[in-house]
């Protein structure tokens, strides 16, 4: 590590002998490819909407087939920056070509700087909040590139910039591998599920797979289903318990606040605390829903908490479901949950449909025994989720202090 005493004065601040003040336009450009429309060449394509909020990760990516209207093109290692609302910190640097939405910035770097750094330049809080007050219109405030290119700010010679983006990047990359491996796990436990519920091949007494073992079938609305199997609505088994707007508050300064379940929060955001008076609880391994905005449908299973506003408990009303079957049925049909929802500008998910929605209902005993598999598999999926949490905590608490040379670091 490098003295700390080794900084030089400067008109703005202190910043390290070897750093230079440098304009943002000096240092990095936007790219303005504008991306011709071809029914014949399908790219990847990211929307504000496919970037999580506050995390830098990709929550999904979509298509150019139906995208008709103007968009950008980028390349892969350039930063994409969300220029409206920019206090979302929709901030990522893909790993792929792609098309962008144009309310993205895309953003590639000059001769001596480099994207891995700038990415988690551009990712800084400070920045983000500069963007926020650069932002002009009320409804949907937009960033200003032409206010924040002429910025100035202290940059590293380019040893530095690598090493830098070398740690950061190293928590990401973590972060990156726990989700895989919850992804991983995830796709075991549907796969169960699909064998036993789907395929009929749960166990039998001896062991083997029923339905290939010439297990009893017997005929229902559902089709041929194992004997001794009931089909109901799921209306008949559970209700929705819809959340409300919290009172946030302080962990420290309200003793019996609880955590506060919110899309951002599931999406691994920092936790929030709420007064969980009249709120709806949520006990570990309860299923969620979220029932408004752009995820709707979306199932998830909650921790010892409450839910926010747009999300909804999802309460067994029986013995006659377990909580980790029913959470696997509803991840079976989310798909079609979340495409077929109410709403014109703002999607709801349709109770009523769900509540209508025929499930078989297997015996209590194959139900525990699935119960007790996709247990100790979720307990794992937990632990990675709270080491994501750690790990994006620790690298936004470095972030800052590596961007302004507050840490130095070893470039020998």
């Amino acid at each position: 590590m490098k003295s700390k005493n080794q900084f030089q004065e400067t008109e703005l601040r202190k910043i390290p002998n070897d750093w230079q003040f440098k304009s943002i336009e000096n240092v990095c450009k936007l790219v303005k490819k504008i991306h011709v429309h071809n029914n014949n060449k399908i790219r990847p394509y990211i929307g504000l909407e496919n970037v999580e909020e506050g995390t830098l990760r990709l929550d999904s990516i979509s298509t150019n087939k139906s995208v008709k209207s103007s968009k950008y093109m980028f390349k892969k290692g350039q930063i994409l920056f969300g220029k409206l609302r920019p206090y979302f910190r929709k901030v990522i640097r893909p790993n792929f070509d792609g098309v962008c939405s144009t309310e993205i910035w895309v953003i590639d770097s000059k001769p001596g700087f480099n994207n891995a750094f700038l990415f988690y330049f551009f990712a800084n809080q400070d920045f983000v909040k500069e963007a926020t007050n650069s932002s002009t219109g009320t409804r949907m405030p937009r960033a200003s590139w032409d206010y924040l290119s002429k910025l100035k700010k202290p940059f590293p010679p380019p040893k530095e910039q690598d090493v830098i983006a070398s740690i950061l990047s190293g928590f990401d990359n973590k972060i990156k591998l726990n989700i895989q491996m919850n992804s991983t796990l995830e796709a075991m436990c549907k796969n169960v599920f699909k064998k036993w519920f789907v395929d009929f091949d749960f166990p039998t007494e001896d062991g083997k797979p029923y339905q290939k073992s010439g297990g009893e079938m017997a005929d229902s609305e559902l089709g041929k289903i194992p004997n001794g199997w009931k089909v109901k609505t799921l209306g008949k088994l559970i209700k929705f318990i819809k959340g409300k707007k919290p009172e946030v508050v302080s962990e420290k300064s309200f003793k019996k606040s609880k955590p506060l379940i919110l899309i951002s929060v599931l999406n691994g955001g920092k936790p929030i605390y709420a007064n969980p008076k009249g709120m709806t609880n949520v006990n570990s391994h309860e299923p969620i829903m979220v029932m408004d905005g752009a995820s709707s449908g979306r199932i998830e299973i909650g921790y010892n908490g409450i839910v926010g506003s747009t999300l909804a408990k999802i309460s067994i009303t029986t013995s006659e479901i377990s909580s980790f079957y029913l959470y696997y049925f509803l991840k079976n049909i989310e798909n079609e949950i979340m495409q077929n929802t109410t709403g014109t500008s703002i999607p709801h998910a349709d109770k009523d449909m769900i509540y209508d929605w025929l499930i078989a209902v297997p015996s209590q005993t194959i139900q525990q025994e699935f119960d007790e598999i996709t247990k100790k598999i979720f307990e794992k999926i937990m632990l990675n989720g709270k080491e994501i949490f750690v790990l994006s905590e620790i690298r936004d608490s470095l972030l800052p202090k590596l961007i302004l040379g507050r840490i130095r670091v070893n470039t020998l």
